[in-house]
């Protein structure tokens, strides 16, 4: 199978009429001062897979190594910055966020930046890196299940140490039921999302649809969205 060929099918190409905002937007909030590259490199990747216009939200001490990397990059401080100002997805002007590349977890305000985001953001946010530490609050796991019953979309990226260490600390509230135990299905409950092992070493987030219950392993969600 020539994958390269399979997956551009796969991608949507921009019509010859499009501009950066129907292209999308993404604001990407990420870096700190210890690891302004994550910010740069998250930026540049979405530039990459299409995206029309970026913004990117890091640390002051980061703004000048991401203005650097790329003229067309729109930054701002985190300081100078809310939530608020994010915007819903409209027919033509789709927009997303992507937040927690390179925070740190000892970072109270990028804490405090998670979970803003989460409970402001009218459009699809993409969770990832040192964001993902800050998903197992009490406060944040009700957002996260909001979020869900409102129909925004959440996705999170736990690497396979990532999510490992989640389902030690208990954050994941593994749905274990007839046939269903960790080795197949560690269920995120709280987070309306699913992780399915399939095969070996892959797994998969799915959100659950209309029934509630996972489409792969058929495992409930949270109880208060049953």
């Amino acid at each position: 199978m020539n994958f390269n060929g399979a997956l551009e099918e796969k991608l949507p190409w921009p019509d010859e009429g499009v501009n950066k905002y129907s292209r999308g937007k993404l604001t990407v909030v990420a870096g700190s001062a210890r690891y302004s590259g994550a910010a740069v490199l998250a930026a540049l990747a979405s530039q990459r897979m299409g995206a029309g216009y970026t913004e990117v939200i890091t640390d002051p001490s980061a703004v000048n190594v991401v203005r650097l990397s790329s003229p067309s990059l729109v930054v701002r401080p985190s300081d100078d910055w809310k939530p608020g100002e994010l915007k819903a997805s409209e027919p033509g002007k789709p927009c997303a966020v992507c937040i927690g590349p390179g925070f740190t977890g000892d970072d109270d305000a990028a804490a405090d930046l998670v979970a803003r985001v989460l409970k402001k953001a009218p459009c699809p946010v993409l969770v990832d890196g040192g964001g993902l530490a800050r998903l197992a609050t009490k406060k944040n796991l009700h957002t996260l299940a909001a979020r869900f019953t409102d129909g925004l979309t959440t996705v999170i990226t736990p690497h396979g140490g990532e999510a490992y260490r989640r389902r030690a600390r208990g954050h994941d509230r593994l749905a274990v039921g007839a046939g269903h135990g960790p080795t197949r299905c560690g269920s995120a409950r709280y987070e309306a999302a699913c992780t399915c092992r399939q095969g070996s070493s892959r797994s998969v987030h799915r959100h659950f649809g209309r029934s509630r219950r996972c489409h792969h392993c058929n495992s409930p969600g949270h109880p208060n969205l049953q």
